[in-house]
Order: structure tokens, then C-alpha cells, then sequence
């Protein structure tokens, strides 16, 4: 699944750096979000629908607010 997300990225920039990041960024965040809206007694199979919920509703503004990503030169 972030393979796809780095593709989907991939196909709208030349960095595939970038791409890259942005994907595994977007998977993290989406497992983040998928997380806290499950409740006590739901199961792996309702985090799976979640997750993919939360990539499909991700937006700019998701990924401002919550991304995470530090850049640090060596």
C-alpha cells in the first residue's frame, strides 16, 4: 500500500525522493488517524477500512496539520 501511495506521489513530481517520503508520510499519518478513531472493541479488520478511509479523505490541509517530517543535513 505505500508502494502505491509512492507511485501516486511519483506521478506528480520529478523527485522521486520526494515522492517517496511524501508516500510513506501519507501511510503513517492515515495509520495515525485510522488509530484514533477506532473504538475499544473494534478488531484489525476495522483498522484496515479505516486506514484506507483516512488515505482517501487525506487532503493538503491533513498533511500540514499532522505530517510529520524533519529535515536534518549531514
Amino acid at each position: 500500500m505505500s508502494t502505491s501511495l509512492i507511485g501516486t506521489y511519483a506521478g506528480a513530481s520529478s523527485d522521486c525522493f520526494t515522492a517517496a517520503v511524501a508516500g510513506v508520510m501519507t501511510m503513517g499519518l492515515a495509520g495515525e488517524l485510522a488509530l484514533k478513531a477506532l473504538s475499544s472493541t473494534d478488531g484489525i479488520g476495522t483498522f484496515r477500512a479505516r486506514l484506507f478511509d483516512e488515505i482517501y479523505r487525506m487532503t493538503v490541509e491533513t498533511i500540514l496539520k499532522g505530517g510529520k517530517l524533519r529535515y536534518e543535513q549531514a
